[in-house]
């Protein structure tokens, strides 16, 4: 977790308009001037200051702004403010050793896909879906694949930290343990080398999570994945996820490979990388055994997992089809089915 403070930070997506009922009355940072240096760095705590007439003329016209909030306060917010998760970690550790990265020398993330990069294609579609920041992981290269994530998100106009996983090796379950360090909110989590819409995303931040932990996009038509012997196979009772894993006999959806998690999936995910068990469906079991992890039905657009270069083959084969679609947005260019 990030170092022992009296201050969290919460990224307000709302309208500034639509808080000035929940921040009429701020206390700002200097604690005595009701105009801070900065007006989009603002500590909440109760307070008896108002705002001046052009401040909030100034929240009515800004954009979304970043707020300190005090953590003894951080519950009282809670109850005026509804956020939402904001936060898309893309996991971009590993090796990529069946698709060749090890060969060419160029790192599984960088891999061109029809012009760009599968992490440019990653951070786009999570800009596209509407998130304000991203976290990279980083493992194998990971200065080279910081570098390249900073020039893509820039581009993509993305809030980003890059972490790096000293970990990596041991499996993507310690790769995202590793966003605990600056994730203290609710995350979307994603791979680099999943080819998906970002309706998926969308998807995953409009749902109801009730009391689980996580949830998992699931593909409810296992018949038509590409390489479906390679998937993570899923096993569902109604909503909740019974059982995940590569070799399940008995399964009725796949893995999109895209999860929405609370805070208390770091404690399954340290539990399991303790065990040598450092990947994500290792957690997501230990969640799952104990009802908490619940599945949300992909809309049916067309998502690629691409491990291999016949995998890479295959994507831009569907890519080239997309490309005729007029006037979408291009990550939903590849909403669809694969055909």
């Amino acid at each position: 977790m990030r170092a022992a403070s009296d201050e969290v930070h919460l990224l307000v997506t709302l309208w500034p308009c639509e808080l000035l009922p929940a921040i009429a009355k701020l206390r700002f940072t200097d604690g005595t001037s009701p105009r801070p240096r900065d007006p989009r760095d603002a500590l909440v705590p109760p307070a008896d200051h108002g705002l001046s007439s052009g401040y909030r003329h100034h929240l009515r016209t800004a954009a979304p702004f970043r707020v300190r909030v005090l953590r003894s306060t951080r519950h009282e917010l809670g109850t005026r403010v509804r956020t939402r998760t904001t936060t898309a970690v893309i996991l971009a550790a590993g090796a990529g050793t069946r698709i060749g990265a090890h060969r060419s020398r160029v790192p599984k993330p960088l891999t061109n896909l029809m012009g760009q990069s599968l992490l440019q294609r990653a951070l786009r579609t999570a800009s596209e879906a509407g998130f304000g920041r991203a976290v990279v992981i980083t493992g194998y290269h990971a200065p080279e694949v910081g570098a390249h994530a900073r020039a893509a998100a820039a581009r993509a106009a993305i809030e980003l930290d890059v972490v790096h996983c000293r970990r990596w090796t041991e499996g993507n379950g310690a790769s995202l343990l590793a966003a605990e360090a600056v994730v203290d909110e609710g995350m979307v989590v994603l791979m680099v080398d999943h080819l998906i819409p970002a309706a998926f995303l969308r998807q995953l931040t409009a749902a109801e999570s009730g009391d689980a932990v996580g949830l998992l996009l699931v593909d409810g038509q296992p018949a038509r994945v590409h390489d479906l012997d390679e998937a993570t196979k899923v096993r569902l009772n109604g909503n909740r996820i019974a059982a995940i894993g590569k070799a399940l006999r008995v399964f009725n959806a796949v893995d999109t490979g895209v999860f929405r998690f609370d805070q208390r999936v770091f404690d399954a995910l340290r539990h399991e990388v303790a065990r040598g068990r450092a990947e994500i469906s290792a957690a997501v079991q230990r969640l799952a055994s104990r009802g908490q992890m619940h599945a949300v039905l992909s809309d049916g657009s067309f998502w690629c997992d691409v491990d291999t270069p016949e995998d890479l083959a295959y994507a831009r084969r569907v890519l080239k089809r997309r490309l005729l679609v007029p006037r979408r947005p291009t990550s939903d260019r590849l909403a669809g089915a694969a055909g």
